[in-house]
């Protein structure tokens, strides 16, 4: 036979609850007891409405809680152990039950972010405008601008190599260590831009108006 006990407060109240800096402390104590049972006792002694599909929690039951003046969410997370279904505690004081990853909207923060700044430029100290900077292992690309530099924001990430590409030139990696700017060198590729007289064009592989090198 199911049932509900519950233990008298202080307050002769059986769910009671406190508000400190957005957190919800529930004292709840109920045995056997279904999910929606749980549901409709915080709804009553909290300023929170839930929101969900009645088959998505209707075979959640049998459950023995225990808490003194613990978050909410802690009871939560404590109900829907070993199910499929989140919940996501909305700013309206509204909590929905769905499906997937538990996500707390109250207290999301925004993804941090990484700056990179520098300028490119060739052996001879002139700037490379165009140069193409590319976050390897990703699908994030950036190009210097026409006083060949850079700067830019990215998601943090642990390790950051930037691989810096430009005709004629060869290919550079750098490790990002910090957000001072950085002064990247790039070397004139000989092998890849030089003159061949076999070729059709002259050149070998490149067009001839982009050999800078003299025949």
């Amino acid at each position: 036979m199911r049932f509900i006990v519950l233990f008298m407060c202080v307050s002769a109240m059986q769910l009671t609850a406190a508000v400190y800096s957005q957190e919800v402390k529930v004292t709840l104590s109920v045995k056997d007891a279904s999910f929606e049972s749980v549901i409709r006792l915080l709804e009553a002694n909290t300023e929170y409405t839930f929101l969900y599909e009645d088959r998505h929690i209707a075979e959640i039951g049998g459950l023995n809680l225990n808490f003194r003046d613990t978050d909410i969410k802690v009871v939560l997370d404590k109900c829907l152990q070993g199910t499929n279904l989140s919940y996501r505690l909305m700013n309206n004081h509204t909590i929905v039950i769905q499906r997937g990853v538990a996500v707390d909207t109250t207290k999301q923060k925004a993804p941090q972010k990484m700056s990179v700044s520098g300028v490119v430029k060739d052996v001879k100290g002139e700037v490379l405008p165009g140069v193409t900077i590319r976050i390897k292992n990703t699908q994030l690309g950036f190009v210097t601008d026409i006083d060949g530099k850079f700067k830019f924001d990215f998601p943090k990430q642990d390790t950051v190599i930037l691989i810096f590409s430009f005709v004629g030139y060869k290919t550079q990696e750098f490790q990002v260590q910090n957000d001072k700017p950085i002064t990247i060198v790039l070397k004139e590729d000989v092998g890849h831009c030089r003159h061949n007289p076999d070729h059709p064009d002259g050149t070998d592989p490149c067009k001839a108006d982009q050999c800078r090198y003299p025949y």
